[in-house]
């Protein structure tokens, strides 16, 4: 599935369908995206299916078998795609990174599915000495993945502390993951106090305000999966201000911008952190 074809394309297509068809096609794209402004995260899983559907994992897994093998390019949210989507401020980061570890690349990526991060970016990651790429994910994806995924350099684990008995990763990567969490802003703080050397975001959800945030239910497209669930769009002065023990190297625009979330005034971006040095 190649976006700029589709976008080119498009024009074209919506000119022979018949008005009646176009109308329903367009209610049919406005059933998916983030809605509502709850007040609790309760309320909001009211209205969610969630995330836990046992063929959720299965077409991931096989999707991303496909990608692992070479017969695939690009697996994300179990869609196959024929061309590459990369994020080049995100492989900087890393890049950077692993430059600053004598050529060592060793992350934590958490919530990072069955590697989709990983098998995106590996290409580039050729020339260095060493990549250690430690998965974190819910117990069913950790399962799956040392059985059917994980080899000498991508490893699943149950949680931070668990990799952290095994190895000493440098980056710490949350890609469109932090708006999923209950309170994203504890999770955050827990986070700073590990005191990893590099913090990556991708794929982050903010209001447009830097002084709001909002409280939505996504529900995804069944090109995906059939699923829904709580997502946040955040606040960015707090986000920041939780990150004061970090500096912010670069921020970046998410790949995310064209989808139907941005029926939601937010915005998805992406952070490059660097541990500022403390002298006495």
């Amino acid at each position: 599935m190649n976006k700029e074809f589709l976008h080119k394309v498009w024009p074209v297509i919506k000119s022979l369908i018949p008005p009646a068809l176009l109308k329903i096609l367009r209610k049919y794209k406005d059933s998916y995206g983030c809605f509502g402004n709850y007040a609790t995260w309760e309320d909001a899983l009211k209205d969610s299916s969630g995330y836990n559907s046992p063929r959720i994992l299965e077409k991931v897994k096989n999707s991303t078998l496909l990608v692992k093998s070479g017969k695939a390019k690009y697996e994300r949210d179990s869609v196959i795609y024929d061309s590459f989507d990369f994020s080049y401020p995100f492989i900087s980061g890393l890049l950077l990174a692993a430059a600053a570890n004598d050529g060592e690349l060793r992350v934590i990526d958490y919530g990072g599915s069955l590697g989709t991060t990983y098998f995106l970016h590996r290409q580039f990651f050729r020339d260095l000495k060493r990549v250690n790429w430690n998965v974190v994910e819910q117990p069913h994806f950790v399962d799956c993945g040392r059985e059917n995924v994980e080899d000498e350099i991508i490893k699943f684990h149950y949680s931070i502390d668990e990799c952290l008995k095994q190895t000493q990763p440098s980056v710490f990567i949350l890609s469109s993951v932090l708006q999923y969490l209950k309170e994203p802003y504890s999770f955050l703080e827990r986070i700073a106090e590990y005191g990893f050397p590099f913090l990556l975001f991708d794929r982050t959800a903010f209001m447009l305000s830097d002084f709001q945030e909002r409280l939505t239910v996504q529900k995804v497209h069944p090109m995906f999966y059939e699923a829904s669930y709580p997502a946040w769009f955040l606040k960015k002065n707090a986000f920041m201000n939780i990150l004061n023990g970090y500096e912010l190297v670069f921020e970046f625009q998410a790949s995310e911008q064209d989808t139907v979330w941005s029926k939601v005034d937010g915005r998805f971006m992406g952070f490059f952190f660097r541990k500022k040095l403390h002298f006495s």
